[in-house]
């Protein structure tokens, strides 16, 4: 069964840069932009650079490596070349707490 867990504070996201959130082999990048927290794959799928040391460009991050946009509300590519989808995951504020909802089946979470 899915459920919320606490993968970051408040005061832990920077509005510039992303937190690295890894679970196993799963790798996530945590970004606050204005009042909102958005979680997206770390690992860039096309180029398999750490989004998390991306840039942010409004709600997308930018590959550190070959420029492309993600938007980390859906996770499409953003712009004429298309570098595939990166998985987004559900995050939410719970007061200063950053919460991940976390798909059915998985282990706890590891925060780095």
């Amino acid at each position: 069964m899915a459920e919320w867990i606490p993968v970051a504070t408040r005061a832990e996201l920077e509005e510039s840069n992303g937190k690295v959130v890894t679970q196993d082999t799963t790798t996530l990048a945590v970004f606050k932009v204005g009042d909102e927290v958005y979680a997206i794959q770390n690992e860039c799928p096309h180029m398999l650079a750490s989004l998390a040391e991306g840039s942010l460009d409004g709600v997308a991050v930018v590959c550190p490596w070959h420029k492309g946009k993600f938007c980390l509300r859906t996770g499409s590519s953003i712009g004429a070349q298309n570098y595939g989808s990166a998985r987004v995951y559900q995050v939410k504020w719970e007061g200063d707490d950053v919460l991940l909802m976390w798909p059915p089946g998985q282990s706890k979470l590891v925060i780095k």
